[in-house]
């Protein structure tokens, strides 16, 4: 991820699965914790808790499964960030530049 752009329609609630990568390599995520910080254009945060698993450890693949009232068209652009915690509690975010945005379009 790195300022990548992400498009959906208004109540989209099907998996977007993302893969972290650091220098073009994919993190491995064996035994961390990810956080997805979502913003909608007004600043507010997205409540994601519980809606981001780890798909795939080693090749540092991640899913994010939206509730129905997530992503809606009149909060968009959205700013995303993950927040991954390894195992020894260091923090790092990704992307560490501009957040990634989620364009939202009508039904």
């Amino acid at each position: 991820m790195g300022g990548m752009v992400i498009e959906v329609v208004e109540g989209w609630s099907g998996p977007i699965d993302l893969q972290l990568k650091a220098d073009g390599t994919a993190v491995n995520l064996t035994g961390a914790t990810v956080e997805l910080l979502l913003r909608g254009a007004d600043g507010q945060l997205v409540g994601s808790s519980g809606n981001v698993t780890i798909i795939g450890s080693t090749d540092g693949r991640i899913r994010y499964l939206p509730d129905v009232g997530d992503l809606v068209a009149r909060r968009s652009p959205y700013r995303a960030r993950l927040k991954v915690t390894d195992t020894a509690t260091r923090i790092v975010f990704f992307p560490s530049g501009e957040s990634d945005q989620w364009l939202v379009r009508s039904a």
